[in-house]
Parts: structure tokens; C-alpha cells; sequence
């Protein structure tokens, strides 16, 4: 579909607690989004949280379950 020779609607389901973010984020990015997340969003404590386990899933390694 990404090959498509004509415009297409790529249609996902995303978790409004998980913030975008590029694949290898710095520090100081860090220190900004955690900044603007901390003074602006409502629901701060679901975005850390989903931040938390995205980085733990990344260092740690998976188990089957």
C-alpha cells in the first residue's frame, strides 16, 4: 500500500498516552517533552506511565508468554 501509485488513507489506532517521538531521542528532547508534558497535559500520569513501560520493553528482554 506504501507503494501505491495514487494517494491512500493509512487508518491506526494509537494510545493518546503514548507522546510521538523520534527513535533516538536526546537528552535534552527528553527534558523538553517531560517540561511541556509536566505544565500542559491533563493526564500527565498516563503518559509517563506508557513512557515508562515503552523504554522498559525496549532494554529489557521479552518473555513469552
Amino acid at each position: 500500500m506504501l507503494g501505491a501509485d495514487r494517494p491512500a488513507v493509512l487508518e491506526t489506532m494509537t494510545d493518546p498516552d503514548v507522546p510521538p517521538q523520534p527513535p533516538h531521542i536526546t537528552l535534552k528532547q527528553a527534558k523538553a517533552m517531560i517540561s511541556a508534558i509536566a505544565k500542559r497535559d491533563p493526564d500527565t500520569t498516563g503518559i509517563v506511565k506508557q513512557s515508562i513501560k515503552g523504554v522498559t520493553d525496549e532494554l529489557l528482554p521479552h518473555r513469552e508468554r
